[in-house]
């Protein structure tokens, strides 16, 4: 959890969203070892800060499909109340996934912070509602007021057409290079 806090500092995100990502990267990680089983989950215990995953596995008298089946006796080894027909959860040990599959897992979180990231800068400087031809930085907050220009650009400029931008100061009414 110690990663998590760290990544949430540095990069500004929820912790919540990067727990999300972790989560879906390990399903993904399972999915690759296992195939496509959709009794995979995977629980993050908040105050001890242990990740773990579960296959959640339907009590038969004869298993048929092991990924999603356990035998009457393989579950009444651990849990002497169990019955034909009940679900349990068995742990997965994340170790057993190997190497692979946790650097799987590192890309699709890199992956997503980064898309994250990307998101949060074009929220932060966008077009102006007002006029196409104003580069502005958005207002931080929906009470703070609108934004004023940085600089005009003369020319307008068609969608998706690649453009040069050279940042200048706001000083006089007409803009200097920084």
């Amino acid at each position: 959890m110690e990663v998590v806090h760290q990544i949430t500092k540095t990069k500004n995100l929820d912790p919540e969203y990067v727990l999300e990502t972790i989560k879906e990267g390990l399903i993904t990680a399972a999915r690759k070892r296992f195939g496509d089983v959709e009794n995979i989950r995977v629980n993050i215990d908040h105050r001890e800060g242990e990740i773990y995953m579960v296959a959640i596995k339907t009590v038969v008298a004869f298993v048929e499909d092991p990924l999603r089946e356990i035998s009457l006796l393989e579950a009444q080894d651990i849990d002497d109340e169990t019955e034909i027909g009940d679900e349990m959860e068995i742990e997965l040990p994340l170790e057993e996934f190997g190497r692979n599959a946790i650097a799987a897992t590192k890309q699709i979180l890199i992956q997503r912070i980064r898309e994250k990231e990307r998101e949060q800068v074009y929220n932060e400087y966008k077009w102006s509602p007002v006029s196409s031809s104003i580069l502005t930085k958005a207002p931080s907050s929906s009470t703070s007021p609108a934004p004023k220009p940085w600089c005009r650009i003369k020319s307008r400029f068609h969608a998706n057409a690649s453009v040069r931008v050279t940042a200048f100061a706001p000083s006089s009414p007409t803009c200097s290079p920084i």
